[in-house]
């Protein structure tokens, strides 16, 4: 049986790829926007026995509606999600109105990542019309998602099997399932000064720790989502490390840094986690 990780293992595959002409051809066109055949196409070519085979992406919304597949929240890792961007004719979008989809990567505080045909690799350009495939990371324009969770394997992603080893040492290994729960993409570097990595997991900090802990901790409600790894983030981290990883804290644990015991229990939390489920 197909599962939403194998699914995701395919986008994966053609991230950065420019041109749908390998998505059109399967459908057998030659041109078009490419968004739905290229989400289609992984689709089947991850093997799911039952999805929708279209370029047009309002009959996305059709598929789903028909087989009560539609839904306007709660987005899993391999369902597809439709958009709507502003000052786009609705006209001839169906109801309601689309005109671009993806595939859901993993959930953010805000929103989702999400990998994506057509669109362009980062905010300038097109974003439904871009000729790239893409990781995105959206939290508006989102009109709905089509539920493919129980034509997979029952679970809603990809459970972690191999274990990193928790020795408090943040080396690639750790930093690469960082990366993978979080949905990032994946190179074992935290880079800086700005860190696409840092910056998720600031969104599910802020997300995940109720924000008068974080003003108690860092005089903010809100963590800024900078991307920078400074004191502010690991502080938060650490609370929210020792209060859900059965180590009892004190005051003195949430100190800013980074340190082996609180590296230990990040390791340990990436291991109970899920690849791309945006949270630890």
């Amino acid at each position: 049986m197909t599962t939403a990780a194998q699914v995701l293992t395919v986008a994966r595959s053609q991230l950065g790829t420019v041109g749908g002409a390998v998505y059109q051809r399967a459908h057998g066109v030659s041109s078009g926007a490419w968004c739905a055949y290229f989400a289609t196409w992984v689709l089947r070519q991850a093997g799911l026995a039952e999805h929708p085979w279209t370029g047009w992406t309002p009959n996305l919304v059709s598929w789903a509606r028909a087989r009560g597949r539609w839904k306007s929240a709660d987005p899993r890792p391999g369902d597809l999600v439709l958009y709507m961007w502003p000052g786009v004719s609705a006209a001839g979008r169906g109801v309601p109105a689309v005109c671009h989809t993806g595939i859901v990567e993993s959930r953010t505080g805000s929103g989702i990542f999400a990998i994506e045909g057509n669109t362009s690799a980062g905010t300038a350009g097109s974003q439904y019309n871009g000729n790239r495939v893409a990781r995105r990371a959206r939290s508006s324009a989102i009109v709905g998602y089509v539920d493919l969770q129980n034509l997979y394997d029952g679970s809603p992603g990809p459970t972690v099997s191999a274990s990193i080893a928790e020795d408090g040492v943040r080396g690639p290994a750790t930093v690469t399932r960082w990366q993978q729960v979080l949905g990032t993409p994946a190179d074992g570097v935290v880079s800086r000064p700005v860190s696409t990595l840092i910056q998720a997991d600031q969104r599910f900090l802020n997300s995940a720790v109720p924000a008068g802990n974080i003003r108690d901790l860092t005089g903010g409600t809100a963590l800024a989502v900078d991307g920078i790894e400074g004191s502010a983030t690991i502080r938060v981290r650490q609370f929210w490390l020792f209060n859900t990883q059965g180590q009892s804290p004190t005051a003195a644990d949430f100190d800013g840094i980074a340190g082996p015991t609180t590296t230990r229990l990040h390791q340990r939390a990436l291991n109970r986690a899920s690849i791309a489920s945006g949270r630890y």
